[in-house]
């Protein structure tokens, strides 16, 4: 079994890979890795990684020529025969969006799970990263702004609407009957043993509901930010609202929040619990899918640009 995992960057990709790497490994599941068999491996495992092991996981980016094979950010390289690829490795992480380029490839996969992060939180999570000194080393781009609070500023709109685009793709996937099973970060932090639970049995592996405790400890903020310091900032959920200011919260849910009410986040709702009190609401309504996605690209268009989305959407009755 080639489990792949996929999700918008900043939304728990790396717990998501500790803990189904530990429920493997606690079904006694040998390892397969593609990476640590290749040349670039020797001289990758001693690079400055935010994720100390990254050289070691089978990462993968979708590239309009082919897939890649990469250890971001310093390396990415095309795979060859993408049958040999899935037969060489049994856990795949991807940051790729679901749509047609990418769906012949995803589709291969025996398993797929996809993490959701409420995009407050993302969104704030992904600009303190940009700082990172170990993802700025490996980056051609240089940031033109002074700190997170700017680049928030700058970005949370363009953010906003990529974080719908991306979960709205695998959304409408599943709702167009791809085996697509769903984890949301903010029921790993208050649920985690219903969480992991359903996980693993959509995994097909052995999950001791006793024994949960143990690996909550295993994978904890605590564990991997003492393995990983310069990835994991912070604990936890519903930091977003809290740093956001009451614009940039207002342009986040005004965008993101058609996709969002879709996963089970509460928007625009004071004094209610703002993220999920209970597993995704499934399966979901392909009409009512296409039309967050197309509302949520639409806002915060130029107006000249709003007005003829608009006539789109009333034409086809969106």
């Amino acid at each position: 079994m080639t489990v792949l995992q996929a999700g918008f960057p900043r939304s728990g990709n790396y717990w998501l890979w500790k803990i189904i790497e530990a429920l493997k490994r606690s079904a006694g599941l040998e390892p397969r890795s593609f990476i640590t068999g290749q040349p670039i491996h020797g001289v990758a495992k001693d690079w400055e990684l935010s994720i100390r092991r990254m050289a070691r996981v089978d990462f993968i980016i979708f590239a309009p020529e082919a897939p890649l094979y990469a250890i971001p950010p310093f390396f990415a390289y095309p795979i060859g025969d993408f049958d040999a690829y899935l037969s060489s490795t049994d856990h795949v992480w991807t940051h790729g969006r679901w749509d047609p380029a990418t769906e012949p490839f995803l589709r291969r996969f025996k398993k797929r799970v996809y993490i959701i992060r409420d995009p407050r939180d993302v969104l704030v999570s992904w600009a303190h990263y940009q700082f990172n000194p170990k993802r700025m080393s490996g980056s051609p781009v240089r940031l033109t702004v002074k700190d997170p609070a700017a680049l928030l500023e700058a970005r949370c709109r363009r953010e906003a609407r990529s974080w719908a685009a991306h979960v709205g793709s695998y959304l409408e996937a599943r709702a167009a009957s791809a085996d697509v099973h769903f984890v949301l970060y903010e029921r790993l932090v208050g649920a985690f043993k219903e969480e992991v639970g359903a996980l693993a049995r959509y995994l097909g592996l052995p999950f001791d509901a006793a024994g949960s405790s143990a690996l909550k400890r295993e994978v904890s903020f605590e564990a991997l930010k003492g393995s990983d310091p310069d990835h994991r900032r912070r604990e936890g959920a519903g930091e977003g609202r809290s740093i956001l200011s009451a614009r940039q919260r207002a342009a986040v849910e005004d965008i993101a929040g058609p996709v969002m009410r879709l996963c089970g986040y509460r928007v625009g709702a004071p004094g209610q619990p703002a993220v999920p009190q209970g597993p995704m609401p499934f399966p979901p309504d392909p009409g009512r899918v296409r039309r967050a996605l197309l509302r949520s690209q639409r806002i915060g268009l130029p107006e000249f640009l709003d007005r003829d989305w608009a006539e789109f959407l009333k034409r086809f009755r969106v």
